[in-house]
């Protein structure tokens, strides 16, 4: 079987998902990238077939359109080669990332081919709940031209059965990062914590929040709250660090300096120095107001460290379930995110978890799980369509 992987960027958490499909047996793979400047975060090198599209053209847009206080200005790409690079791999099939423009191609060619389309989505009914009737319409259309669709997440899969009115077979992929490869790291770390915590200014139950520093990730509200912390308990009681760079470093500056030993800003961190950070941490704080998943909150349970987790993002509601392994808190009542981080820090039940217990959360969601939901989903629509040939 030959598949065709449409996406953006050669994102790291995906890397792993899409060498495990290239090296499987019997199946020839090829990811076809589109937009690799648009990314954030980009591993140059894919170690599996690969080629990448030019755009020839980019437009750009706000990324979050429902909510304009919200809004981050992206460059999308358009390319305009994927016909004749699809032709000349010849796939059997093709699994597409998004109800966009390289879908739209990949509907036509697979058309044109006779060859099923398989279309993968991230969203939820959350994130799309003020999706416009053009975009709406679009998406029902691609998802009617393809032979099956790809939710990744259970919040996805909700969203495609319910808004988008999905009339083919909808596939539940888990979103991975690699779990083993988080674990051994952080535990290596996690051998010198003290000295490591020592080297961060790390005192009592240590908060971090690994996020872009954007207003829709929840930072000023997290800020806001952790002033009141540090109003409300002990000094050393806790230290909250942050990691990501962005415009509301501002906002966590101003209150770092009222309380210097309290909150931390760490800037920009490699993605090599973060199995050190959560070595150091007792707990991964995910304030954001809007994620279509948060693939942090699958680092931080592979790393053994439980989570404070936004309702707003699909990886808490969907990851967090025991509380041994975090709680949801909900960033838009001050009122709700005051009690679970003063509960974090005066509670002694986040003292010392068990990293086997809160990687056992992750069951089902490793990058070989992937992988293997999306070649089940590739060969069932091949054989469909194999059975509509001959009929």
């Amino acid at each position: 079987m030959r598949i065709a992987i449409l996406t953006n960027a050669p994102t790291p958490y995906r890397a792993p998902v899409f060498a495990r499909i290239a090296a499987t047996a019997g199946v020839e793979a090829r990811v076809f990238f589109d937009s690799a400047s648009g990314a954030s975060a980009v591993d140059a090198r894919p170690d599996y077939p690969h080629e990448f599209l030019r755009p020839a053209f980019h437009l750009r847009h706000r990324n979050y359109q429902d909510d304009a206080g919200w809004a981050e200005r992206v460059s999308m790409g358009f390319a305009l080669d994927y016909l004749p690079r699809l032709a000349a791999f010849r796939p059997n099939v093709i699994v597409s990332g998004e109800f966009g423009w390289r879908s739209l191609n990949a509907a036509v060619f697979a058309r044109a081919a006779g060859i099923p389309l398989l279309v993968w989505w991230e969203g939820t009914r959350f994130t799309e709940r003020k999706l416009g009737a053009i975009r709406h319409c679009a998406r029902r259309g691609l998802s009617s031209a393809s032979a099956g669709l790809l939710g990744f997440g259970k919040g996805s899969v909700e969203y495609l059965h319910d808004a988008v009115g999905a009339r083919k077979p909808v596939h539940f992929v888990p979103q991975a990062v690699h779990n083993l490869q988080i674990a051994e790291a952080t535990d290596r770390w996690r051998a010198r914590r003290d000295s490591v915590r020592e080297q961060l200014g790390a005192r009592g139950v240590t908060l971090l929040c690994l996020s872009r520093q954007l207003p829709h990730k929840g930072i000023p509200q997290y800020t806001s709250a952790l002033r009141r912390l540090a109003e409300a308990v002990p000094e050393g009681a806790f230290t909250a660090l942050f990691a990501g760079e962005g415009p509301e470093a501002e906002t966590i500056a101003r209150a770092s300096e009222d309380f210097p030993r309290a909150i931390r800003n760490l800037g920009k961190v490699s993605p090599s120095e973060i199995p050190r950070l959560f070595a150091a941490s007792d707990l991964l704080v995910f304030p954001t107001l809007r994620d279509c998943w948060g693939m942090v909150v699958n680092e931080a349970l592979a790393a053994g460290v439980p989570v404070l987790g936004s309702r707003y993002a699909g990886a808490a509601r969907e990851l967090l379930g025991a509380d041994a392994v975090g709680c949801l808190i909900d960033p838009l009542v001050p009122a709700s995110l005051d009690e679970a981080l003063e509960a974090a820090v005066l509670d002694e039940r986040w003292a010392n978890p068990s990293p086997t217990r809160l990687r056992a959360a992750l069951k089902g969601y490793s990058c070989e799980d992937a992988a293997e939901a999306i070649l089940r989903a590739a060969r069932s629509a091949v054989a469909d369509c194999g059975m509509r040939a001959r009929s």
